[in-house]
């Protein structure tokens, strides 16, 4: 039995709604589904009565929000206690998508090593969707992610930079003229996108269906260096955030999509969770750095 999927479970009794528990969660459906099946082929038993207007729970499934409440307050109570016991020597586990990384980690980094050279930090490359679930349940002790609404309320964040999503292509193709994104003009161009979990991927999939078109993906992957070969060979173009990839060459050039705003980037880490010394550390860097309001 996973801890994650009594967390799941709750979550889908706090809506009676597999979508909606999804929606919560950052995980797919498919995902969730496949976990609450789980969880009755282990225990044998029938948690939800699956409904058209959406799930009510069985007399099993009762009993089992009832104790598994129970055990996961336990669970967050030892968490808090073990992290609390490791303050002194702990190392910080964060989450990076990779795009992201090559924006805004260069500029963090240095500074959390001239002020906090104590500060242990092993980066998890992960998109931002996929990084929530791991900072729920304890996995990364924070991520920087990308979020175009409000994050879920079981998260604290700092904004730290906000950034627009643009169109990579060569300059040999002929969209590259394009002063503005046409999605339908740009319908059979093909693109390499990031991999599932990522941002990015998940707005620009939505843009498309918006446009009533759906995107040419050959190729998913977060190798950025495999993603600039098939842009300067005009194999490919991609959506990426504004720096992801250097422009020093005159082969590739960007362009903005319509009536897109910029996309927030944020430091995202467990309300519920107690912060360590290194968490607290990079927590108040950035906040020294946050965008002043206007």
């Amino acid at each position: 039995m996973k801890l994650s999927y009594l967390r799941y479970f709750q979550t889908v009794c706090k809506h009676c709604n597999l979508s909606r528990a999804a929606e919560e969660l950052f995980v797919s459906q498919p995902t969730l589904s496949h976990a609450m099946s789980d969880l009755e082929d282990e225990f044998n038993v029938t948690l939800f009565h699956r409904q058209r207007n959406g799930l009510t729970l069985t007399e099993e499934g009762k009993k089992l929000l009832e104790l598994s409440t129970d055990l996961t307050a336990r669970a967050d109570a030892l968490i808090a206690e073990m992290t609390t016991l490791g303050q002194s020597n702990k190392i910080l586990h964060m989450g990076l998508p990779p795009t992201i990384g090559s924006v805004i980690f260069p500029k963090i980094f240095p500074a959390m090593l001239k002020n906090y050279p104590e500060v242990q930090i092993e980066v998890t490359e992960i998109g931002s969707r996929a990084a929530l679930p791991l900072i729920s349940d304890g996995s990364l002790d924070c991520a920087i992610i990308s979020h175009d609404g409000p994050l879920p309320a079981a998260f604290d964040s700092i904004p730290i930079q906000a950034l627009s999503i643009l169109l990579y292509i060569s300059i040999e193709n002929p969209l590259a003229s394009m002063p503005v994104f046409d999605y339908e003009r740009a319908r059979d161009l093909p693109l390499v996108l990031l991999k599932d979990g990522a941002f990015i991927n998940s707005y620009i999939t939505k843009q498309y269906h918006d446009h009533k078109q759906k995107a040419n993906v050959i190729l998913n992957t977060n190798n950025l260096h495999a993603i600039r070969n098939l842009l300067d060979t005009d194999s490919a173009a991609t959506f990426l955030f504004e720096g992801a990839l250097h422009n020093t060459e005159e082969n590739i050039v960007t362009i903005p999509l319509p009536d897109s705003k910029p996309i927030q980037v944020s430091l995202v880490w467990n309300k519920k969770q107690q912060k360590g010394k290194s968490l607290s550390s990079l927590i108040r860097l950035v906040r020294s750095r946050e965008p002043k309001k206007s």
